[in-house]
C-alpha cells in the first residue's frame, strides 16, 4: 500500500476528476494559482499517464528523469509538438506535482 501525503491526496482527487472528463480540475500549486491541470498531462499521455498511443507513458516514470524533462521543456532545450507551450507556463511548484503524481502510479502492465 502506498501513503500519501494530504497535499498529494489533492492531486490524486484532480486526477481522478480529469480521467472522467472534469476539466476544471486543476492540480493548486503552493506557490500561486493553479497553472496546470492533469487534463493537460492525460489529453495525451492517456488516462493517469497510460499511454494509448505514440505518446509515451509517464505513469510509473523516475521522478528526477521526468522533473528533467519537464525543465528541458521549459526552458526550451528539449523540443516536442506542444509540451514547450505546456511547459512554458510551469512553475517549480507543478513539476514537483506533476513528477510526484505520476511517478507514484503503477506502469499498465
Amino acid at each position: 500500500m502506498v501513503a500519501f501525503q494530504a497535499s498529494q491526496i489533492r492531486y490524486l482527487a484532480f486526477a481522478i476528476l480529469a480521467s472522467v472528463g472534469l476539466s476544471s480540475a486543476s492540480c493548486l500549486a503552493q506557490d500561486g494559482p493553479p497553472t496546470v491541470t492533469v487534463e493537460s498531462c492525460t489529453t495525451c499521455h492517456g488516462p493517469f499517464g497510460r499511454s494509448l498511443g505514440d505518446m509515451p507513458t509517464i505513469a510509473g516514470m523516475d521522478e528526477a528523469e521526468m522533473a528533467k524533462a519537464l525543465i528541458d521543456f521549459r526552458a526550451g532545450l528539449r523540443t516536442g509538438t506542444i509540451m514547450g507551450r505546456l511547459a512554458g507556463a510551469f512553475t517549480d511548484a507543478d513539476i514537483s506535482a506533476i513528477t510526484q503524481y505520476f511517478s507514484q502510479i503503477e506502469e499498465a502492465g
